[in-house]
């Protein structure tokens, strides 16, 4: 093979995984998918709570998929169903957002013995009983689990990063990034 086709590189393919903020996560497909392939796998009642995802504006296409998430009625099938979503796309990358619950911790660890990098958003780097980010043991380990998996940790902002930092040792100082903008790499590698 000569010419173009030979020097033709395959995409980055990014599988977003997104149980809560699907309108961030949306977006984020639709700016990613001018440069990768990607596959956004939403829960349907959060899709269909918050926007009206097809008024966003897209600029080149990427795969949608939207499950029943939760633990009733189809739940049972659609949790499944949105691990093999990811999976099956053979992702270079993951992202998912910190939503301190049992099935996106549950992908993650499922996730980790294949090697591939997660990107991790964090909403919340120090929760807090007020709106709902809950502070149990049983959230604190899911938060634990999640933030060590983690290849990169993006947050809201320069604050945030402090508050992360300080509720995360675990996080090797050395692989810690200033982020200038909202969501930049706060950090890499982080490990227990």
């Amino acid at each position: 093979m000569h010419g173009k086709a030979a020097t033709r590189r395959r995409r980055l393919r990014v599988a977003i995984y997104a149980p809560h903020f699907a309108e961030y996560s949306y977006r984020l497909a639709a700016a990613l998918a001018r440069h990768c392939d990607v596959r956004l796998v939403l829960n349907r009642k959060d899709a269909n709570q918050q926007w009206e995802l097809t008024n966003i504006a897209v600029t080149d296409p990427f795969e949608t998929r939207i499950r029943d998430l939760s633990v009733r009625r189809a739940g049972v099938i659609g949790i499944p169903s949105s691990f093999i979503d990811v999976i099956s796309f053979r992702p270079d990358v993951i992202h998912c957002h910190e939503v301190p619950e049992i099935y996106t911790s549950s992908l993650i660890q499922l996730l980790r013995p294949l090697g591939i990098p997660l990107v991790l958003t964090v909403h919340d780097a120090i929760p807090h009983s007020e709106g709902g980010s809950g502070t149990s043991p049983r959230e604190d380990g899911w938060r634990g689990r999640m933030r060590a998996a983690a290849s990169i940790v993006t947050t809201h902002g320069e604050s945030c990063i402090a508050d992360f930092r300080r509720a995360s040792p675990f996080c090797r100082r050395g692989g810690l990034q200033h982020a200038r903008r909202a969501h930049g790499p706060t950090c890499g590698g982080a490990r227990h």
